[in-house]
């Protein structure tokens, strides 16, 4: 059965969260068209990881073009409504044959939720998505120097490879 993109599933699990020593729910729910304060949450959340990210407010209109935008894909995990984490990446379809692949483009857990799963949960999400969608891969970058990123992406199950990337500032 292929993922329906047009239906927002929500994903909701159990986790122990030490804040307040109770049970919370953990949902994390795909962002659609509809969804643009959760996407503006995450975009946040990006700002405060990724020390290289733009520190200028995103407008609104291209924050709602990109959430319909048929290639786009973000998912958002939040507890008792607040955003903690999200993802964000983009199907790439195959000239070459019928297939298509994923980009991972961002990925990030707010930090006092860091190092309690949620980074594992969210990348379970898009690993199952993709699967279901029919990807034959999905692709993430992180920076090498000075980055958990690449522990946490080792240590999921990712197969690493060594390559340059080549960028042209316009």
């Amino acid at each position: 059965m292929r993922y329906n993109p047009d239906i927002l599933e929500t994903i909701t699990l159990e986790r122990e969260i030490p804040k307040e020593e109770s049970k919370s729910q953990v949902s994390i729910q795909r962002l659609g068209s509809q969804d643009l304060i959760l996407f503006k949450q995450l975009i946040e959340i990006f700002k405060e990881t990724f020390d290289g990210q733009s520190k200028k407010e995103i407008d609104e209109f291209s924050l709602n073009t990109m959430l319909r935008h048929v290639t786009f894909v973000g998912f958002v995990a939040k507890i008792d409504n607040e955003v903690i984490g999200g993802l964000t990446g983009y199907e790439i379809r195959s000239y070459y044959k019928d297939e298509s692949e994923f980009f991972l483009y961002n990925l990030a857990v707010k930090p006092g939720y860091k190092k309690k799963g949620f980074g594992k949960l969210l990348m379970k999400t898009i690993l199952g998505f993709s699967k279901d969608m029919g990807h034959s891969r999905l692709y993430v970058g992180a920076h090498i120097k000075g980055s958990n990123a690449v522990d946490f992406y080792r240590n999921s199950g990712a197969t690493e490879y060594k390559v340059s990337k080549f960028v042209y500032e316009l």
